[in-house]
């Protein structure tokens, strides 16, 4: 096995890596979807069959960014508990030193993020 593929597979290993390569691909699909919606609306494109054609590709990563985004979120449940474990020691921290305030709202917020996700995604898939 090559070197290439060795590293390959320690990165994919990792849930974060794995998160992070779907998000270059996702955001690959949505600059595809909007480089086709430019030059539609701007009709640098005129013959109707390349017009056609880029409509199907436009279509067609539209829905592999939406994949990929559902798969994601997903991949999101349960990442807040590691957060939320630290809460109590940043919580403690603050007590002492002030300028730990600024992480433990980010900490927050990030759990809040994740628990909000996870409601929405529940709500898309209930009704």
């Amino acid at each position: 096995m090559s070197q290439f593929v060795s590293q390959l597979q320690v990165f994919l290993a990792k849930a974060e890596a794995r998160d992070k390569s779907g998000r270059f691909a996702q955001y690959g699909a949505r600059i595809v979807v909007g480089l086709i919606a430019y030059l539609l609306e701007h009709k640098y494109v005129v013959d109707r069959d390349t017009i056609k054609d880029l409509q199907t590709w436009q279509t067609k990563a539209r829905n592999v960014m939406s994949m990929i985004s559902d798969a994601r979120r997903t991949h999101r449940w349960g990442k807040e508990v590691a957060t939320v474990s630290k809460l109590k020691d940043l919580f403690l921290k603050i007590q002492k030193d002030w300028s730990e305030i600024l992480n433990f709202v980010s900490k927050v917020i990030l759990v809040s993020f994740f628990i909000r996700d996870h409601i929405a995604y529940i709500l898309i898939f209930s009704q």
